[in-house]
């Protein structure tokens, strides 16, 4: 269970600090529209942050057989995808919040 918790606060760390932070302005603001979308989305840039982070926790063997949701049958991509969409999610919904509290303070 540690171990998820660690999955969603790093990917809602790397993805708040890129869809927010001044630092990553070059990669919000570029002439590609759909780098801008994906750099300004906290929802987009969540699932492929997820599934990233994903990736390279179960290929150093990061994720022990219980942070598996779905180890039913041998599809490998099953769990990335899943956690795609958790990452997803979670990194939203914790970006908004974040946003809420700084416009009301």
């Amino acid at each position: 269970m540690f171990k998820f918790i660690l999955f969603i606060l790093i990917c809602s760390g790397i993805t708040n600090s890129v869809t927010s932070n001044n630092f990553f302005d070059f990669l919000r603001n570029t002439k590609s529209k759909f780098i801008n979308k994906l750099f300004n989305c906290s929802l987009c840039l969540g699932w492929w942050t997820g599934i990233v982070v994903y990736y390279i926790l179960d290929f150093y063997n990061e994720f022990t057989i219980d942070c598996h949701l779905y180890r039913l049958t041998s599809v490998w991509y099953a769990d990335m995808i899943l956690y795609g969409f958790i990452a997803s999610y979670t990194c939203y919904l914790l970006c908004n919040l974040a946003n809420y509290y700084e416009r009301k303070h």
